[in-house]
C-alpha cells in the first residue's frame, strides 16, 4: 500500500508537506538530503515519497493539506507525470497546491509546451535541482 513505508526528515507539530512523485529512490534521498534542514515561516518541512503515480493518488486521498508536489515527468510511462498533473486539477479539482515538474531531460521545447499547457508552477531539469536551487525552488513555492 502507497502510505507504508512514507519516509519524514522532520517531525513537527507545524510543518509544509511536500510530496516527492518519482520512480528513481536516489532522486527521492537526494532531496531529502540536500532539504533536510530547511525550514520555513518558523515550520519544518516534511516530505513524502511515492514512487508511481498511483501511490501519489493514494496518498493525495489521506493527506488534503499538501503543499508541494515535486512530480518526474516521465514515471511508469512517457508523460505521466503530466497525466498526474491533470488527474490533480481536474479530478481533485486542486488548484491549491503548488506542482513542480522535474526533468531529466531538458528540451526547451517541451519545456515551453508544458508550461503552456499545464497549471503547474515550475518545470525543472534534475541535474539543475540537486544544489542549493532545490532550497529555492521549494521556498518560492511554498512563498505563493
Amino acid at each position: 500500500m502507497a502510505m507504508e513505508g512514507l519516509e519524514k526528515t522532520c517531525y513537527s507539530s507545524s510543518f509544509w508537506k511536500v510530496l516527492i512523485v518519482d520512480d528513481d529512490n536516489f532522486i527521492h534521498r537526494l532531496i531529502k538530503e540536500v532539504n533536510k534542514n530547511l525550514r520555513f515561516e518558523n515550520r519544518c518541512i516534511e516530505f513524502i515519497s511515492s514512487y508511481n503515480s498511483d501511490e501519489a493518488k493514494e496518498v493525495l486521498k489521506h493527506h488534503n493539506n499538501i503543499a508541494l508536489i515535486l512530480i518526474d515527468i516521465f514515471l511508469e510511462e512517457v508523460n505521466s507525470g503530466l497525466k498526474l498533473v491533470k488527474y490533480i486539477r481536474e479530478d481533485l479539482k486542486n488548484t491549491e497546491t503548488r506542482i513542480v515538474l522535474m526533468t531529466g531531460q531538458g528540451s526547451m521545447d517541451l519545456q515551453e509546451e508544458v508550461i503552456l499547457n499545464y497549471d503547474i508552477n515550475g518545470y525543472e531539469n534534475k541535474p539543475d535541482l540537486f544544489s542549493k536551487k532545490m532550497n529555492t525552488v521549494i521556498l518560492s513555492s511554498l512563498r505563493s
